[in-house]
């Protein structure tokens, strides 16, 4: 992670910023750096917000993702260049939109699994319950357990 980030100059068409390196490259190496930018809409009537991810895109996006997570953001992460993220990341794209029709942006795409993942992770913590010290079975005083609320418990 880069630190220090200034911007040094804004034009109608251009944004210049510089930045110091990170303290620490990992045994991967630094290729590069990745700048995104995010325009907020601002709700107006010419504002035109896509639709969610269909059904289909959402299969697609977590069978690719599932396919390439390891290298993307798993055990393989670290060796693999931002270059070859990217490179998956447009792959991934390729294949949602073919079965979307869409034309999905990468951006879209990450902000759609990242959507999924946090509906996912409040579907698990909804149903959760956390039993009060002393009252799980077969535990010692002061510790608590989880106990899901979902089928065959």
């Amino acid at each position: 992670r880069s630190s220090d980030l200034v911007v040094d100059g804004v034009t109608d068409s251009s944004v210049t910023m510089k930045w110091r390196p990170p303290d620490h490259i990992g045994a991967a190496g630094l290729d590069g750096y990745v700048i995104e930018y995010c325009f907020e809409e601002t709700g107006g009537a010419e504002s035109e917000k896509k639709a969610n991810l269909t059904d289909k895109e959402l299969d697609a996006l977590v069978d690719n993702i599932t396919t390439f997570g390891p290298q993307l953001c798993g055990a393989l992460s670290a060796k693999t260049t931002s270059g070859e993220k990217n490179k998956i990341w447009s792959d991934i794209q390729s294949k949602v939109n073919a079965v979307g029709g869409n034309n999905r942006s990468i951006a879209e795409l990450k902000r759609g699994w990242n959507n999924l993942k946090k509906q996912t992770k409040n579907k698990i913590d909804q149903n959760v319950v956390l039993v009060p010290e002393g009252e799980g079975e077969g535990k010692g005083e002061g510790e608590g357990e989880r106990k899901g609320e979902g089928k065959g418990e």
